[in-house]
């Protein structure tokens, strides 16, 4: 149960109370982390950040007139597909048009959002320089999976805010639809003319170095020996290597072992404190759920060999965090 002290204004939690049941021990400890919450201040991964241009796209394309389509004599549509490299954070599509059924020349837009995005800094659609088209045409962005049905004049569907209509020439910016496959569908609206298509696709990719490697793989060699020592049933040594690990940088998985340890020794606020330090941690510094699914068991060892039934409470914790972690993916 929860107790405060008046002439300190300091909150106690009694776990060996006999009248303190399963229930209330869990919205005691749920509490505690809320309170807790206010004063732990997390140490995340650090990156340093740069950009790079990488071309995915360089296409001349002819699009015969509707007419000439009719006739079987080219086609009217085109659609050019690509995938999107991992980590891109922007990317770019661009187009102009010339008369006839021969053309010559790309629009150089990797170079020019190269000196905008990597040199300068910034990237910005009215900076980049588009030669004049000569004939309109329509382009819908879609996946590449609707590219079929494009092609061949069925229903399809497409991204409108992305896509363009009766336009000579232009430079795209695409900021969401950032994963995954797609296709540029080209169509001309022409029934007389034939036109003559530049595409460019160019992408905008984040790299990302890991600032403080180092002392992070320190850490981490040093919590995984403290895991090794807790499941040894060495909750000591565990909890000495816990703090080392931590003096070398404040990793979740650590802080995790280091609530295990702690609650063995029947210290449950500061097995609660660093649990709760472990959640803000590994919600920064984890993609999936493995260390929480370690530090489950450790908790587990605890239930079940050294029969701690408080341990079940921290379980449920983990099981909530773990089980928020899938509903976010």
């Amino acid at each position: 149960m929860l107790r405060t002290c008046q002439s300190c204004n300091v909150i106690y939690l009694s776990c060996r109370d006999q009248s303190v049941n399963s229930k209330s021990m869990k919205s005691s400890i749920t509490a505690i982390l809320a309170f807790l919450s206010i004063s732990l201040f997390g140490q995340d991964f650090q990156y340093q950040e740069s950009f790079d241009t990488i071309s995915l796209v360089e296409r001349n394309v002819y699009l015969s007139s509707i007419t000439r389509s009719a006739l079987y004599e080219g086609s009217s549509t085109n659609a050019i597909s690509f995938t999107l490299p991992d980590n891109t954070t922007e990317w770019y599509y661009a187009f102009a048009t010339t008369e006839g059924e021969k053309g010559e020349g790309f629009l150089s837009l990797a170079s020019s959002l190269y000196a905008l995005t990597v040199v300068g800094g910034t990237s910005s659609i009215s900076e980049i320089s588009i030669p004049q088209g000569v004939n309109a045409i329509n382009i819908s962005l879609m996946r590449s999976f609707a590219a079929q049905n494009f092609s061949s004049g069925r229903e399809y569907n497409y991204f409108p805010n992305s896509s363009v209509q009766n336009s000579n020439q232009g430079a795209i910016q695409v900021k969401d639809n950032l994963e995954g496959n797609f296709a540029l569908g080209l169509s001309n609206p022409s029934q007389l003319n034939g036109v003559h298509v530049f595409v460019e696709v160019i992408a905008v990719v984040s790299n990302k170095t890991l600032l403080n490697q180092g002392a992070i793989e320190d850490a981490a060699i040093f919590a995984r020996f403290a895991a090794s020592k807790f499941i040894s049933r060495d909750y000591e040594q565990a909890l000495a290597l816990c703090d080392s690990s931590i003096s070398k940088y404040e990793l979740g998985y650590a802080y995790g072992v280091r609530s295990a340890a702690l609650l063995q020794q029947q210290k449950e606020i500061a097995a609660i404190k660093s649990l709760k330090q472990a959640l803000v941690l590994l919600s920064n510094q984890s993609e999936n759920n493995t260390e929480l699914n370690s530090l489950k068991s450790l908790f587990k060892q605890l239930k079940k060999k050294e029969k701690i039934s408080e341990a079940q409470e921290f379980i449920d914790i983990i099981n909530e965090q773990r089980w928020n972690n899938i509903l976010e993916e």
